[in-house]
């Protein structure tokens, strides 16, 4: 029986730190989306991430929307960007992105 990995929590400002296969949770606005690649984009503060959709049959977001994906990085990056395949996307369009980078920079900073 396989298991599927938690999702640890990264700011997109830290995640040009991750490599391959780690499984990840970050958080910011939905930039673009291309159906026919494929291939959305989300950034915040000046960061972003492109993220892989072809697992994800749902509803999309809409340009603008807050969304958190979850998933594994598939591409360490490259100019700047990193790629993720995304297992699950969900928009959360309540959340304060600022108070959220501090909360998770704090979460971060004492599990270290």
């Amino acid at each position: 029986m396989s298991t599927v990995p938690s999702a640890r929590l990264v700011l997109l400002k830290d995640v040009v730190e991750c490599r391959n296969g780690d499984s990840i949770r970050v958080t910011g606005l939905w930039k673009k989306y291309d159906a026919g690649i494929d291939l959305a984009v989300i950034q915040y503060d000046g960061h972003e991430v492109q993220v892989d959709t072809a697992h994800i049959d749902q509803i999309w977001p809409i340009e603008g929307d807050i969304v958190q994906c979850l998933g594994e990085v598939t591409e360490e990056a490259t100019f700047g960007t990193v790629r993720m395949s995304a297992r699950v996307i969900r928009i959360v369009n309540t959340l304060n992105l600022d108070l959220y980078e501090k909360v998770v920079q704090l979460r971060n900073s004492t599990m270290s």
